[in-house]
């Protein structure tokens, strides 16, 4: 298992993405320049939103699932991905919190 703390990690500026009803880019696939050593993932709506991985489109009901008002996903050494995160939510107009880090 990879040591993600041997290095200094560097956090991206904190993200407010829109997630809608139909399957949409979260977070881009992480650039060849850069590391992605973290990511949290934090649901600030009142419904449920479905997370899918490596550019997959996301499904209602399929996925993680972040429950309403501060469900929360963390990548860690099981669940890295490089690839993009895409979302969709039960309602429209919903947000995220998204807090990346890289090396």
């Amino acid at each position: 298992m990879p040591n993600i703390f041997v290095a200094a990690n560097t956090g991206s500026g904190p993200l407010n993405v829109a997630v809608g009803s139909s399957s949409g880019a979260l977070v881009a696939e992480s650039a060849t320049t850069t590391i992605r050593a973290g990511l949290i993932v934090t649901n600030l709506s009142s419904g449920t939103i479905y997370l899918a991985f490596d550019g997959n489109t996301a499904l209602l009901n399929a996925g993680i699932a972040l429950n309403a008002n501060g469900g929360v996903w963390s990548m860690d050494d099981f669940t890295y991905t490089k690839g993009a995160v895409n979302a969709i939510g039960n309602a429209t107009g919903m947000s995220v919190a998204v807090q990346e880090f890289y090396r």
